[in-house]
């Protein structure tokens, strides 16, 4: 579990720091058809919809040889329907559920309690997704920016994907159903698991 939370981190760290050299610019039919291996895994960006898709403005698939040992998945956005005692919320339209256990962080990495988190934050929520709810391992509140007055946050899931129309260029990636627009940057990233030590 170590090894596989330490792959997932080195992947995580090359998605959002690598230069734009250390990812491989592929169109969109090569990405849609690298997509439809069973073993991938991949990270998309853009917008949660108010029909529950999300509208990809980028997709990054992850090297075959660091996706085939990968298990912990993660999702990005605003928390919303927040229950301290309950221990649960939502993000992306997940329900999510954490424990004792769950490592909660402020953007700043450290550690804070459950009170902390607030409605309306953004974080990054790490975990498993099982029986139409996801796990949470670890929760960091995350730094918005202001765009037109607002404060946003970004917007991410990771974790396996799966092509459902290759022709209009729909994808499923852990249960969310992702809409590609047509000038979705796509890329391939390079694989991490030799620089991991293997």
């Amino acid at each position: 579990m170590q090894r596989l939370r330490i792959l997932l981190a080195l992947v995580i760290f090359t998605l959002s720091v690598a230069p734009a050299w250390a990812q491989k610019p592929i169109d969109r039919e090569t990405a849609l058809e690298r997509a439809a291996d069973p073993e991938r895994w991949a990270a998309v960006k853009g917008t949660m919809q108010n029909d529950g898709s999300f509208l990809a403005k980028e997709i990054e698939l992850i090297a075959l040889g660091d996706a085939e040992g990968m298990e912990v998945m993660e999702i990005r956005g605003v928390l919303s329907s927040l229950n301290v005692n309950e221990r649960s919320m939502r993000v992306l339209n997940y329900p999510v559920i954490w424990n004792e256990d769950a490592r909660l962080r402020d953007a700043d990495k450290n550690k804070i309690a459950a009170t902390e988190l607030k409605n309306g934050v953004g974080a990054t929520v790490e975990g498993h997704f099982k029986d139409g709810t996801f796990w949470a391992e670890d929760i960091r509140l995350r730094s918005g920016k202001m765009k037109e007055g607002k404060l946003t946050y970004k917007q991410e899931i990771i974790g396996p994907v799966r092509v459902v129309d290759a022709e209009s260029g729909l994808l499923r990636v852990i249960e969310t159903d992702v809409r590609m627009r047509p000038n979705a940057k796509c890329f391939e990233l390079p694989m991490q698991v030799k620089s991991a030590g293997k």
